[in-house]
């Protein structure tokens, strides 16, 4: 591969649209307005972090210790340095979600994703929380009940981030969905952001497009019935 075709494989460049760039009135759950560009800003030039949480040999644990290798203070200072403002922390979410028991997130695997996250905050870092689900998984969303039970777990794990500053830390619903109906992906994508917000009242939520995020998925999709959204897409 050449070292470009590399660069885009390995470093997602995505342009960050918003229909209300700036929400108006009364934001959700909180007193005041939520200047939705302003936190904008802090995604200015970022990078995918995807295999640090992304990559799991078992799909029921996170390794600690490869973990704890995989990317360090010291990585995420020299990103810092360069000029990185965010990363985009990919999360596997196989190691969290129970279907039986949604809601309840395992305390061990939940403590190795908050250090990661706490870990790129403390950098002056600000983190995309972005779940990266299998293809297996991703089709899951095709069923309702299954709907329902990743909407009860994405409720649990925004509730447990809703105390970490709103204006850092930003919960993305999904990467790169694979619904080839973009009226399914419309329903499911609102359940689950519904699911969020109930979670972290304050917190903006990045959504997408239906079929692995690209634009014109995007372009057709009606925007969420939340003022504090950004929109992506992804351009290889």
């Amino acid at each position: 591969e050449s070292m470009t075709r590399m660069a885009c494989r390995l470093v997602l460049l995505w342009l960050i649209l918003s229909t209300a760039v700036v929400a108006r009135g009364q934001s959700v759950g909180g007193p005041s307005a939520v200047d939705v560009a302003a936190r904008a800003a802090h995604l200015r030039r970022g990078v995918n972090l995807s295999d640090w949480l992304r990559q799991t040999a078992d799909d029921r644990h996170f390794d600690p210790d490869r973990v704890a290798k995989a990317v360090t203070r010291a990585d995420l200072d020299v990103l810092r340095r360069l000029g990185f403002d965010h990363v985009r922390l990919a999360v596997n979410p196989a190691p969290l979600f129970r279907a039986a028991e949604a809601d309840r997130i395992p305390a061990d695997q939940l403590a190795i994703v908050d250090a990661a996250v706490r870990l790129a905050l403390d950098a002056g870092l600000s983190v995309q929380l972005d779940l990266q689900p299998d293809q297996a998984f991703k089709r899951q969303l095709a069923n309702d009940r299954f709907v329902e039970q990743f909407s009860d777990f994405w409720r649990s794990l925004a509730s447990h981030f809703a105390a970490t500053d709103p204006e850092r830390l930003f919960l993305e619903v999904i990467n790169e969905p694979e619904l080839g109906d973009p009226y399914r992906w419309y329903g499911v994508q609102s359940r689950l952001a519904s699911a969020i917000r109930e979670g972290a009242p304050r917190h903006t939520i990045i959504a997408t497009g239906a079929q692995y995020s690209d634009e014109d998925d995007l372009l057709f999709q009606q925007p969420l019935r939340d003022p504090n959204v950004i929109y992506t897409f992804h351009f290889y």
